[in-house]
Parts: structure tokens; sequence; C-alpha cells
């Protein structure tokens, strides 16, 4: 995280590949993997991001799914993955945790995602919520 904050993302992503390939422990794992998709959404790469966030393929446990998830929704988001966000925000409802479910609201009003669809944001709403999204991404990640 510490070379994400100063913006060395390539150097970041280095870390993490290498920590998702070679660490044995599986929640350790799960850390790289979320904080390698959030790099990727940082370097606007949403498909690799998308990838990388299969929470099934990663066994997450469920109180790291929830994180997963919700990187997972603002990628797909980007991407316009309609039928994607739908899914992936009908799983968000079974978490609970208050950071994940605000941020998934972020998302979803920033994307006009589900319930939002019809919402107009103007230009200055957009680019709180886009630095909103940010800051609560990063948060859940120091968090984990």
């Amino acid at each position: 995280m510490y070379y994400l904050k100063r913006g060395e993302i390539d150097r970041a992503i280095t870390m993490f590949e290498h920590g998702l390939k070679h660490n044995p422990w599986q929640d350790s794992k799960s850390y790289f993997a979320k904080a390698l998709g959030f790099a990727k959404i940082k370097q606007k790469k949403f498909d690799e991001a998308e990838e990388i966030l299969t929470c099934e393929r990663l066994n997450f446990d469920i109180s790291q799914k929830g994180t997963c998830l919700v990187l997972r929704l603002h990628a797909q988001a980007e991407l316009n993955l309609s039928d994607d966000t739908a899914n992936t925000i009908a799983e968000l409802e079974n978490i609970s945790n208050p950071h994940i479910v605000n941020l998934a609201v972020h998302i979803s009003r920033r994307y006009k995602l589900g319930k939002e669809k019809d919402t107009y944001l103007s230009t200055d709403e957009i680019e709180a919520l886009d630095r909103q999204i940010k800051a609560e991404e990063e948060f859940l990640l120091l968090a984990a």
C-alpha cells in the first residue's frame, strides 16, 4: 500500500503480483488479490481488475468477500457490464459491513446502477463521488 499511496502503481503491482503468486497462506493471498485489483482500477485497467477480483476463484472468507465484491462492482461499472453489476449488487445485499455498504451505494449512484439508474448528477457531484469512492476503497484495503 505504501507504493500505491506514493503513486508508484507499477512497483506496487509488481509486489502484489508476487505476493499473490508466491504467498502460501490463503488469507494473505486474498489481501494481495484485493490490493492488486485496486491497483488495476487505479490504472484504469478495469478488465484486468474484474478478472483478478473473481471472488469465487480466490475462496475469500465472508469477512473478505465484501471488499472483493465492492471492488469488483467498481470495475464492472466502469466496463458497463450491466448484467454482472446487477449480480454483484445482489451478492452485496448479504454484506452488513457499513463501510462496504456505503461504498456500494456511492458506486451505484456514481455509475447509475440499479435503483440509481435515473439519477441526474452534476459534474461536481460526479467528482465528489469519485473522491469518496477512492478514499473508501483505500480505507477498506488498509483495514484488511
